[in-house]
């Protein structure tokens, strides 16, 4: 819908005196409603981009968040983190190399 967006307001912008001239003559209601299409994608398009930027906006404070509550909790109850930490790494690599020639 964005595309349809840049591409009406192209053709709305690029056409000449005369062109809107004949087509204002000829046919008056496509041309309005062409306009008015344009116009109504054109307020859906900044929606949709706001809406993606607050997403993006969202995703991102959430993410600091989390991670920040996740430290704090593991200096307040002193957790190393498990086997699947990725902060830990969840043990030496010297431990995973004896378990595997066991």
């Amino acid at each position: 819908s964005i595309a349809l967006t840049v591409w009406g307001v192209g053709i709305w912008v690029g056409m000449s005196e005369k062109c809107q001239g004949e087509l204002g003559g000829k046919y008056e209601d496509l041309l309005l409603l062409f306009q008015i299409n344009v116009v109504l994608l054109s307020v859906q398009a900044v929606f949709i981009l706001s809406l993606v930027l607050c997403g993006a906006l969202l995703l991102g404070w959430m993410m600091t968040t989390l991670s920040d509550a996740d430290e704090a909790r593991r200096r307040m109850t002193g957790d190393a983190g498990g086997p699947y930490d990725p902060v830990s790494g969840g043990g030496s690599s010297e431990e995973a190399g004896a378990s595997a020639s066991a």
